[in-house]
């Protein structure tokens, strides 16, 4: 999977703070947790998010854990956000990778 570029990246960081003004910021969460999502055919199993809000209970559950990850037995984040990157058509693997794996993974997982 290629890195974020740095729009993307700037993107979820203004996304973050323009959040953190009406939810407390240790549930706000900028890329680095994963996220089990329900299995597919060739998806992976955990996605990382360009920003999630947490439940006020992940807190302990992933301090529990020891890492910063919702496991599939843990309620569904509040929110998930991805930045996407623009396509050429819609053979592309962003498209497909963006706009249907994760949504449908996303939906699987209780998220809307």
């Amino acid at each position: 999977m290629p890195s974020e570029s740095e729009l993307n990246s700037w993107i979820a960081k203004y996304l973050e703070r323009k959040i953190e003004t009406v939810v407390p910021m240790r549930l706000v969460r900028l890329q680095k947790l994963d996220l089990a999502v329900p299995v597919f055919p060739r998806m992976p199993l955990n996605r990382q998010p360009d920003l999630t809000v947490v439940r006020p209970e992940h807190i302990q559950q992933m301090a529990k854990l020891g890492k910063m990850a919702i496991t599939l037995d843990m309620a569904p984040p509040q929110l998930v956000v991805e930045v996407v990157s623009p396509y050429r058509s819609q053979k592309d693997d962003n498209d497909q990778r963006d706009y249907i794996d994760k949504v449908h993974q996303y939906q699987d997982r209780g998220i809307r």
